[in-house]
């Protein structure tokens, strides 16, 4: 199958694959932001798809590149290009291109523009934080201080922390518009009260051993699987947002736990910048325990 050649599952951000004239595998975030199902986009060809999805003024441009891409004549690239999805929504997208294989394949990647400054304004913003996280003293502070820097972007965040013998995940620091101190409100502290067992991270996320992040376009189920049932509904009830981003979180190669981040504006390609914050998160908890480590070396 095409998907096993290139990974386009794991891809945060919209993306095909071609071989020659035709279309042999899309992603989920490709049929999140064009609003068609894999099985109605597998097996077109490239002309199909610029006559349904891209606006006429540009269609010279796509053709011209298209003709390239098939005759083999085209290089790694990008243009920017005015599409419409199967909504009716304008939208303006930068496609990016890159040889997949040997045997002629193609991935075509879709970032919507609204989407990639977004991405690159949180991920600058999360580069800033990262290097408070470098000096923190202990792992608790490592945690508040990423907590406090993605509430400071506007989004609900909570992390689920595995412990060593213990069979239920456990709540670490969490951000919320109802519970901004580190002091959670009565409704939070029950929720946190009712630990989900552990065994839930690689339920919801099949990647996560594989320490990728997933991206959920709807909240809702995630709770219904975590939660017993009249909790479930109370919790549902309080949603913030709809959509969540769930990234893993190894030290020292070991899974640590998991940070969950919960908004509205989030999208796939944003999962991607929050995927490489948990990794930094990561990082900066190895670091301390390196420091704890060397302290105790030269007590002794």
């Amino acid at each position: 199958m095409a998907n096993d050649v290139v990974p386009l599952a794991n891809l945060p951000v919209a993306a095909l694959l071609a071989r020659g004239d035709r279309i042999v595998a899309v992603n989920a975030a490709y049929e999140a932001l064009m609003g068609i199902r894999e099985d109605e986009v597998i097996g077109r060809s490239f002309g199909e798809l610029i006559e349904q999805f891209v606006r006429s003024p540009d269609h010279p441009l796509v053709d011209a590149a298209a003709e390239a891409l098939q005759a083999g004549r085209l290089e790694d690239g990008h243009l920017w290009i005015r599409v419409v999805d199967n909504r009716g929504a304008p939208r303006a997208i930068r496609v990016v291109w890159e040889r997949a294989d040997d045997e002629g394949g193609v991935v075509i990647y879709l970032i919507e523009a609204a989407n990639e400054a977004a991405t690159k304004s949180l991920a600058e913003a999360l580069a800033r934080a990262a290097g408070d996280l470098v000096r923190c003293r202990d792992e608790e502070a490592v945690l508040h201080r990423a907590a406090d820097a993605l509430f400071a972007e506007g989004m609900t965040v909570t992390f689920l922390l595995l412990r060593e013998g213990d069979p239920l995940l456990v709540y670490g620091p969490t951000r919320s518009p109802r519970s901004r101190s580190d002091t959670p409100s009565p409704e939070l502290a029950a929720l946190m009260r009712s630990r989900p067992p552990r065994e839930l991270l690689g339920l919801i996320n099949r990647d996560f051993e594989h320490r990728r992040a997933a991206f959920f376009q709807e909240l809702a189920p995630l709770v219904d699987a975590a939660y017993p049932g009249e909790l479930a509904a109370s919790v549902k009830a309080q949603l913030p947002a709809k959509r969540s981003v769930q990234a893993p979180i190894f030290v020292d190669d070991r899974p640590y736990g998991a940070l969950v981040v919960t908004s509205d504006a989030l999208s796939p390609a944003l999962a991607g910048a929050i995927e490489m914050f948990a990794e930094l998160v990561a990082r900066a908890i190895e670091n301390v325990r390196l420091h704890e480590r060397a302290a105790q070396r030269l007590a002794e």
